[in-house]
Order: C-alpha cells, then sequence, then structure tokens
C-alpha cells in the first residue's frame, strides 16, 4: 500500500513505515501511517489486477523491502514471484528497475503458480489462485505454466469486499463509521458515549481505505461457503446438508452491529453462482454476472490442454490465496468439480491445510 501526503511538512516515521521525499510528496510505504488521519493523505496502490500500474511506487516498496530486511541488495542474488500471466513489458520493466536502480547481481523471476505446485510437492498440477484483485486457474506441467490455458478474471476479494459493503449500505443499512473518525467514552452507567471528531482535509481514498478495512474484517469473521448451493430466493439450505445457519452479529467499533444473516453465505457463494447472488442493483452487476465460477475456470483450463495431461491435471487440484480460505471453500469446489466431470475421472485435492481446517 501506498500513502502519499501532499504537505511541505516532514512526516513523522515510525516502526513498518518508510518515508520518501518525491518533489513536495511524501510518500509512506507500510500500514503505520493510515493509523493517524492526516490532512491531505492519499492512499495508492502500486499494484492493480495482479500487475504493476506505477513503477514509480513500485520502487519505493523495493527499497522499503530492501531497507527493512537489512540486507546488502548489491550482493544478493533475488528470486521474485510473477503473476503466471504476466507480460513480457511488464518483466522488462521489472528487470530493468532491479539491475538498473538497485544493481542486484542476479535475478530469477518465477510464476507465482509453479512456486505453488512446487511448495506443494508437485511439478504438474492446475493451480487456482485467487487473492485481493484477481482470481485465474493456472495449469502447470514439469514447472512450466500452460500460458494458452490460463482462466482469469477480476472477481475476487477485493471485489466481494465492494459488493459487501454495497449490502450493507442499500440493504442492511449501515452506517461504516471507521474507528479514526470518532472518539468512545465509558460513562458510570456502563453504556458508551460516541463523540464525533471533527477533521479537515481528511481525502476520499483515506476514508474508502478504512471503510473498506471495516468490511473485509466483517467478512472475514462471518461467512463460510455452504456444502452445496444456496437457494437465495428462500434462504433454505438444500436437503441432505446442515440446517439453515443460525444469525451471527458483528460488532463494530461505534457499539453498532450487523446480522449478515443471508450474506453470511451468500456472499462467498458469488464464487460459485455470480449471476445469481451478485445483487442486481450492484454496478458491476451486468458485467461480473458474467463471469464463470471457480469449478467452470477449473475444467475450462484443464480442457485447453493436451488431452494426455488431463488425468495429471484432475489428480493434482491446488487452491491457493486468501479469497480461497472460506471455510468451506475448498471442499465446495472440490464437489462442484466432481459434479461438472463426473465419475470417469478420478479427482485429489493437493492443497495444503489451512488453519480452517
Amino acid at each position: 500500500m501506498i500513502h502519499n501526503r501532499k504537505n511541505e511538512g516532514m512526516v513523522g516515521t515510525g516502526a513498518g513505515e518508510d518515508v520518501g521525499d518525491s518533489g513536495n510528496t511524501f510518500v509512506h510505504v507500510g500500514t503505520n501511517a493510515l493509523a493517524v488521519p492526516r490532512s491531505g493523505m492519499e492512499v495508492r496502490h502500486s499494484v492493480e489486477g495482479g500487475m504493476a500500474s506505477d513503477w514509480q511506487l513500485v520502487s519505493k516498496v523495493m527499497t522499503h523491502v530492501v531497507e527493512r530486511m537489512r540486507v546488502d541488495i548489491k550482493e544478493t542474488p533475488l528470486l521474485l514471484s510473477e503473476p503466471s500471466f504476466n507480460t513480457s513489458a511488464q518483466r522488462e520493466r521489472a528487470t530493468q528497475m532491479l539491475f538498473e536502480e538497485f544493481e542486484a547481481p542476479a535475478l530469477f523471476l518465477a510464476k507465482s503458480a509453479v512456486l505453488t505446485s512446487f511448495a506443494h510437492g508437485r511439478s504438474t498440477s492446475v493451480v487456482f489462485e485467487s487473492g485481493a484483485s484477481h482470481s485465474a486457474a493456472v495449469p502447470v506441467h514439469d514447472g512450466y505454466v500452460l500460458s494458452k490455458a490460463i482462466v482469469k478474471h477480476q472477481l475476487a476479494g477485493d471485489e466481494l469486499t465492494r459488493i459487501f459493503e454495497h449490502v450493507m449500505r442499500t440493504e442492511l443499512n449501515n452506517t461504516l463509521r471507521p474507528i479514526y473518525t470518532f472518539s468512545k467514552k465509558s460513562l458510570p452507567n456502563g453504556d458508551v458515549s460516541i463523540q464525533e471528531k471533527q477533521l479537515a482535509g481528511i481525502t476520499s481514498s483515506f476514508s474508502q481505505y478504512h471503510v473498506s478495512q471495516l468490511v473485509q474484517d466483517v467478512k472475514e469473521s462471518t461467512t463460510r461457503v455452504l456444502d452445496t448451493e444456496l437457494d437465495v430466493d428462500t434462504y433454505v439450505v438444500p436437503l441432505g446438508t446442515e440446517p439453515t445457519p443460525p444469525a451471527l452479529s458483528y460488532t463494530f467499533p461505534d457499539n453498532t452491529t450487523v446480522t449478515p444473516n443471508l450474506w453470511r453465505h451468500r456472499l462467498p457463494e458469488i464464487m460459485f453462482n455470480p449471476e445469481a447472488c451478485i445483487p442486481k442493483s450492484y454496478a458491476g452487476y451486468s458485467q461480473l454476472s458474467q463471469l464463470p465460477s471457480v469449478h467452470a475456470m477449473v475444467t475450462k483450463s484443464i480442457n485447453a490442454c493436451d488431452t494426455d495431461l488431463k488425468k495429471d491435471l484432475y489428480q493434482n487440484v491446488i487452491f491457493s490465496g486468501g479469497n480461497t480460505l472460506f471455510p468451506g471453500f475448498v471442499e465446495r469446489a472440490m464437489s462442484e468439480l466432481s459434479s461438472a466431470v463426473g465419475a470417469q475421472l478420478k479427482l485429489k485435492n493437493q492443497s495444503l491445510p489451512t488453519a480452517n481446517d
């Protein structure tokens, strides 16, 4: 995360925070700078959709990493991961920056899906990656990505957070007040008094960052994936699975609460049935609702490979990325894959256990 503050005064630094002067703009790398609201502070991303979007900011991030690791990069060979769908232009720009600006002695850029596959002890697999900005099904054979068979789209963690924010504001009627906007005071009777802070110069990007963090915490704390498809219209879980889930509430820092109810399961269900689960009132519905589901992406990717590879790929399915950490996500994905390919093919999930298992 990159934070730009257009101010001629010097900004104080702290642990995990890096400040660089770029004209009259001070660039902070890390999240510590976001703990205190400052007039004119903008929040920017150096990477969008898995690809570098601002190389000047990427350079600031790399400088921050090198300084915090306390290594002499001029004497340290580098191994960096890159998106499996990275372009030659992006790769050349990264190589140029690391050799010319940082004077690295050696560099190896490895595809993220290949590293994931090797980390699971497999040289051949199909890796479903879903993080903040994108989801992708990537086949790997003998340590090489089969680029022509990659299936990807932008429906991932950040998009789910934006959808959840939309739902909270329009359906759940929550105000979503970030913690920096108010102070709390305990009263003698045990209640808590909320007092709004009068803050000037707070940018929309700074405010949106904190709102997104708040919504993301609700998402990670309350949601889970059902074993089978959720009946969105009647909110009834199909027979043979767990009963209709009980209500689960989340308490915000301002002591207000939200009870997701249907959205506790409908939100992650978007990854498996986007057309039925994305609210039609959401701005991106028309585009996002046409995107393929998790299991459709995996089967489409495998079917684009040579016939003699399909058996090995189906027997080595790997899930990675923060957006696959919803409780029940992997089990549901494997169940949907089994239904899609039928009994003629044997499926095997090779993903490592997570804290949810």
